[in-house]
């Protein structure tokens, strides 16, 4: 991987963990997404004299893209406002790839194929076993909607003791 792509990916991995902590915070769900939402405007800012104007045709994609987003942030609001971050963080991260996969699907007919799903159906069961485990042994690993074997082993960790 290139350095330029590493630091890039790594920046991106602090603003993802920064803004979902953040919402955990004392503030105002709604508050808090609003103020991350005007920072991210502002982080662009500098980047906006060397890339063109989207052409008119994106223009109903942007639009639509926000409109999820809007809905995609208010929920997560709520949700962290009631829940707990240990719970939410991951099942919130490991339900993007399956909304996404749906959509894609249902949306443009794109073929998932046989391992595609395969892999759609162990992201469902990290996400799905996320609040199981999380009621028996506290709080999972924020990489745990990623990450199956971390789900089982702690779930197998409680049960031996």
């Amino acid at each position: 991987m290139e350095t330029h792509v590493f630091f890039a990916v790594l920046l991106a991995a602090a603003f993802h963990a920064s803004w979902n902590a953040m919402l955990k915070l004392n503030l105002e769900p709604l508050k808090a997404i609003t103020l991350i939402s005007i920072g991210a405007g502002l982080a662009t800012l500098p980047i906006l004299p060397f890339v063109d104007l989207p052409t008119s045709g994106a223009w109903i994609y942007i639009v639509a893209s926000l409109a999820l987003h809007l809905v995609y942030y208010l929920a997560l609001g709520e949700a962290y406002r009631t829940g707990d971050l240990g719970q939410v963080y991951p099942i919130a991260r490991g339900s993007a790839p399956l909304l996404t996969a749906a959509g894609a699907t249902v949306l443009f007919g794109e073929n998932i194929g046989g391992i595609g799903m395969l892999a759609l159906l162990r992201r469902l069961a990290c996400v799905a076993l996320v609040p199981a485990v999380a009621a028996q042994v506290g709080p999972v690993p924020a990489r745990a909607g990623d990450d199956f074997s971390e789900v089982v082993s702690r779930y197998r960790a409680y049960r031996n003791r």
